[in-house]
């Protein structure tokens, strides 16, 4: 394919952020992020749908007066190492309104301090994930929470609403709220109020049993301005979703949600856990959420869990299957393009190349806050002492993002001597440090071991 018939679009949830010495790029839905110069911050604001790769080249080309050479040089490099933030089209389909203005990048900083910042956490979480709850209606095989933890948390509405103003103050992006289940939590609605009013984007999966049982509820989302929200599914039938589950006559009101949700003006995304309990049923499941309308599906191989979880103990797809299943999701894909826009699941056997891997964004842009109060780097550590660096009935979300014991857990993600040799060896340390801990333990019983899917070091 041409240039001239390439069109690349920034993803819709990902956000570039200027900062003084560097820009943030960062997919809220994968948790990946990069910080990068605002040259290529400039070059990813072009990427827009509407400018062709050939355009957006010569637009670089003009800006720093570069040769033709050294443009398609900078453009090529810069869309390979952010691929990952971005889709390709084969015909102009730009976004509704612009997301950025590229002069806001038209500015200079120190490289050599780039190459510094990369190793330090980011000033200002982008992102913070609020657990209202560990209370579920479900029990799902495959939940990737501690179903052992103690159900009894200290938040309550007062400190939910005090912690999102403390956050929108401070200048937090992205607001999460999850569980167990985050609308059986008494006032989630209000909560997601005041981060929508507050300024900041909010980010809620729910498994849509309680939005189900009220049309007026879904308005009420849309009318306090929700836009967007993620639906836990599973299956295709009432009896493969109950035993999936562990729950009775909860089916009706999954697929009450999604219709309710997007008769009201809200874009649904369906998130869909691919296990050997629902794999049968993968092309029955495509056919029937695409036909409820909803916008977007994405397929996820199933993740490690917190130790004593369900995700832990369910055996996982062979190679066999996964690959079977990515398979039909690619085929389904190419033929609902403009429809609904689905994402095949990872494959599990592929090892990271020098720019296909992913840091653990909870050691530099975000902070996941439990229903005791505990703040941990992550929604599958709460429970592990190692990893939690705080509580916010003791101390401010800023005092715990820049106190003793945070920076403690950063050094030791990069203390040699403690680490793998591969790891302590590797270029990329000072920004993966040894990538994702859950996965780690899973595969090696060290949460600091080199992680399964990395082919460093490099």
């Amino acid at each position: 394919m041409s240039r001239s018939q390439m069109f690349p679009r920034l993803r819709p949830l990902v956000l570039l952020k200027r900062f003084d010495e560097y820009v943030v790029v960062y997919d809220s839905k994968y948790s990946s992020l990069d910080l990068i110069h605002p040259s290529h911050a400039l070059l990813l604001s072009l990427c827009t749908g509407s400018c062709s790769l050939e355009q957006i080249t010569y637009l670089v080309r003009e800006t720093y007066e570069l040769s033709s050479g050294e443009a398609n040089e900078f453009v090529n490099a810069q869309l390979r190492r952010s691929r990952h933030f971005l889709e390709i089209l084969d015909e102009p389909e730009p976004i509704d309104l612009p997301r950025y203005e590229p002069r806001e990048f038209l500015y200079n900083i120190d490289e050599a301090q780039l190459a510094v910042n990369r190793g330090r956490p980011l000033p200002v979480p982008l992102g913070i994930s609020l657990t209202l709850t560990l209370t579920c209606n479900f029990r799902c095989r495959y939940c990737y929470q501690n179903v052992s933890t103690d159900k009894q948390g200290r938040l309550d509405l007062t400190k939910c609403l005090e912690l999102v103003r403390e956050a929108a103050d401070w200048g937090v992006t992205f607001f999460g709220i999850t569980g167990g289940e985050p609308t059986l939590f008494k006032g989630w609605m209000t909560v997601l109020e005041q981060i929508i009013s507050q300024g900041m984007s909010p980010l809620l999966t729910t498994n849509g049993t309680v939005i189900g049982t009220k049309q007026s509820i879904a308005q009420h989302l849309h009318a306090i301005g929700l836009r967007q929200i993620v639906v836990s599914l599973d299956a295709s039938n009432p009896q493969l979703h109950h035993h999936i589950t562990n729950s009775r006559n909860s089916f009706a009101k999954v697929v009450n949600a999604i219709r309710s949700l997007i008769d009201a003006g809200i874009r649904v995304a369906v998130k869909y856990v691919l296990t050997p309990l629902n794999i049968a049923d993968l092309e029955d499941f495509l056919d029937f959420v695409i036909e409820l309308g909803v916008s977007e599906v994405g397929i996820s191989y199933m993740e490690a869990g917190a130790q004593g979880s369900h995700a832990n103990l369910l055996p996982n797809l062979t190679q066999e299957q996964l690959d079977a299943a990515r398979k039909l999701v690619l085929a389904k894909r190419g033929t609902c393009q403009g429809v609904c826009e689905i994402h095949p699941p990872r494959d599990a056997a592929c090892t990271w190349g020098h720019s296909g891997w992913y840091p653990c964004g909870g050691l530099y842009a975000g902070m996941s806050i439990f229903p005791s109060g505990r703040v941990a780097i992550c929604d599958k550590l709460g429970d592990v002492d190692l990893f939690t660096y705080g509580n916010v009935f003791e101390q401010s979300l800023h005092e715990i993002w820049n106190g003793d014991a945070f920076r403690e857990l950063r050094a030791r993600t990069v203390d040699k001597s403690r680490i793998d040799p591969d790891c302590a060896n590797c270029s990329k340390l000072n920004l993966c440090r040894t990538g994702c801990p859950v996965d780690s333990m899973k595969a090696f019983g060290d949460y600091f071991a080199k992680h399964p899917n990395c082919g460093g070091p490099f």
